[in-house]
């Protein structure tokens, strides 16, 4: 998502809004999708999901991502391309 962010922020700036649109499209769901539960929450579960850390464990008063939202936020990074 890093990269695909980079070059919808390029096509912004160029004022290509099809491009914009075509690469915004696989990460409207992932863009909403984070805000599930309170942040960091679904961020660091996803993170854990595509392999980048080991843990989602968050410090006291946080807790992991409820498993009713997993399926959502990994749906949410299918679509993005990230799994």
């Amino acid at each position: 998502a890093p990269s695909a962010m980079h070059q919808l922020m390029m096509s912004a700036l160029k004022k290509d809004i099809d491009e914009v649109k075509r690469i915004n499209a696989p990460l409207t769901n992932l863009h909403r999708d984070e805000f599930i539960e309170a942040n960091p929450i679904p961020i660091k579960w996803a993170i854990k999901r595509i392999g980048q850390i080991d843990c989602s464990y968050l410090r006291p008063p946080l807790d992991e991502l409820a498993p009713e939202f997993q399926g959502t936020v990994e749906s949410a990074l299918r679509d993005a391309g990230l799994i």
